[in-house]
């Protein structure tokens, strides 16, 4: 009898862990399909007739789950960290670039002036991110070829 009490605990701790790990696939979303699988089981729990038909081992088949999601957590978490680089290199500024912080500050006060520099600027700031051995993709996995729609616009007029 006190093993019936550890069989019931065991089954209440394997529901609320399958639940557990339902919730977290749904939570993250990734792809599954049950999948049927041969297990090998140390007695027979249909033989329930006698000791001896029930301490024979057996093989039953058991509905598990298998993932088929060709994406993992990695892959999103690569992009999410190259799309912060660049949005960190847009608006964080370090102690070198004081001087260019107050020229940019000054073209947003008085935008005629300057004019040529901005310009400039962002040209060097595409071809930044373009550069595979710029500071912008050192350590950096994936690669980035960004188009400045502008400068397109601006090679076909003058053609």
């Amino acid at each position: 009898m006190r093993l019936a009490a550890e069989v019931v605990s065991t089954k209440n701790a394997a529901i609320v862990t399958q639940d557990y790990a339902r919730a977290n696939a749904m939570f993250l979303g990734y792809k599954g399909n049950p999948k049927k699988r041969k297990i090998n089981y140390a007695f027979d729990p249909e033989g329930l007739d006698s000791l001896e038909t029930i301490l024979r081992e057996s093989e039953k088949y058991l509905v598990g789950w298998q993932e088929d999601d060709p994406e993992s957590v990695v892959g999103y978490l690569q992009r999410i960290v190259f799309a912060a680089g660049i949005i960190k290199s847009v608006f964080f500024r370090n102690a070198g670039q004081a001087t260019q912080l107050v020229r940019e500050l000054l073209n947003l006060v008085r935008p005629e002036e300057g004019r040529e520099t901005e310009n400039e600027d962002w040209e060097a700031f595409i071809d930044a991110l373009n550069n595979p051995e710029s500071p912008f993709n050192t350590n950096s996995i994936t690669q980035p070829h960004v188009l400045d729609p502008n400068r397109q616009a601006n090679d076909s007029q003058s053609r």
